[in-house]
């Protein structure tokens, strides 16, 4: 039995089955369910949070601590530029000061000019003369007046150094007696005391050396000390017997 003209005859039939479209294979429906869950997951999903902006009085207080900064650094340049100016016055100061002192020196130091003549040789001489010669001393008068004048603080100024009885002269003793009669008119005592008593070691021989010891006993007196007080008028009246103090030291003893 020959078969080929059959199989001829089914090879049409199977091509057209499998050129049938695939639309027509019917396809799978997704559930109400399913869609459901989905758009459930799309509405409850987290939703990005938006990025973080400066407020707007954030950068006004930062422009505010700008300025500040500004005006601070302002200040501080002004405070330099002062403290500049101050010790540059300063220095000019230091600098004129050191200048006067310094032209003073030059001033004392600098030699009188002479003219080069030979006419002026015999004055130049003159001059050295009266240059070596010493200066007159008018302490002796001033301190008088001053006395007189009831000045006797001024006395003691003027006659500073004149209590250790000076070369020993006549004159040393005149201005050291008038410097102990100041010392008197103050109550200054131990000062009295004190020269008094050198007084009468150094210028014995002079007329107001019995006043000198007076003068020592009554300070003596005046300052408690009445025993060492009598022994000094008895010293007077010994070596003065015939002074004036003498007999008033006299009187003060038989008290």
């Amino acid at each position: 039995m020959n078969i080929l003209p059959r199989f001829s005859l089914l090879i049409p039939a199977v091509l057209g089955a499998c050129a049938l479209p695939a639309a027509v294979v019917p396809q799978a429906q997704p559930s109400a369910q399913t869609a459901a869950e989905s758009t459930e997951t799309v509405a409850t999903a987290p939703r990005p949070e938006p990025l973080p902006y400066p407020e707007a009085d954030a950068g006004e207080r930062i422009a505010a601590l700008e300025r500040q900064v500004e005006m601070q650094q302002q200040q501080l340049e002004e405070l330099r530029r002062q403290i500049k100016q101050w010790e540059q016055k300063d220095k000019d100061q230091k600098d004129k000061e050191k200048d006067k002192e310094k032209d003073g020196k030059d001033k004392e130091t600098a030699a009188p000019p002479t003219r080069k003549t030979h006419r002026n040789a015999p004055s130049t001489a003159r001059q050295a003369a009266v240059q070596a010669a010493p200066a007159r001393d008018n302490s002796w008068e001033r301190a008088q007046q001053q006395f007189r004048q009831g000045q006797y603080q001024s006395v003691l100024a003027t006659l500073r150094g004149a209590d250790n009885g000076g070369d020993g002269s006549p004159q040393a003793a005149r201005r050291m007696y008038l410097l102990l009669q100041s010392h008197q008119r103050l109550n200054n005592c131990q000062s009295v005391i004190h020269i008094g008593q050198r007084y009468a070691g150094l210028f014995a021989a002079s007329p107001q050396a019995g006043e000198a010891l007076y003068a020592v006993g009554q300070c003596q007196w005046n300052i408690q000390q009445q025993d060492i007080a009598r022994d000094t008028w008895r010293r007077l009246i010994r070596t003065y017997p015939d002074s004036a103090a003498a007999r008033r030291a006299a009187e003060k003893v038989r008290r």
